[in-house]
């Protein structure tokens, strides 16, 4: 199964690009696209998009197929083959 992610700002520099993408065996949820990124990319990854509950929406957005995974299962929700991950920072300011 392949995964595109793609990600702006830092995020892009923590995964050396800003289009990625990944090849896995089996079903993945969101959460366990995380926990690959995270044991790929490490600690700085993590610091910027993981939370205990799998994201810091305060952190980021993460978008599957263009819809804010928030409103449709968040870490739970299955992946499928073709899928593009879009992490995106979360800008505040005022």
């Amino acid at each position: 199964m392949r995964i595109n992610v793609r990600s702006a700002m830092h995020i892009s520099k923590i995964l050396s690009d800003r289009n990625v993408a990944f090849e896995f065996a089996d079903p993945l949820t969101l959460g366990g696209l995380l926990q690959a990124l995270t044991a790929a990319y490490g600690e700085a990854f993590y610091e910027a998009v993981c939370s205990e509950e799998g994201y810091n929406a305060e952190k980021v957005a993460i978008l599957l197929n263009g819809i804010n995974v928030a409103a449709i299962g968040g870490v739970d929700i299955s992946l499928n083959d073709g899928d593009e991950v879009t992490i995106l920072p979360a800008i505040q300011g005022g």
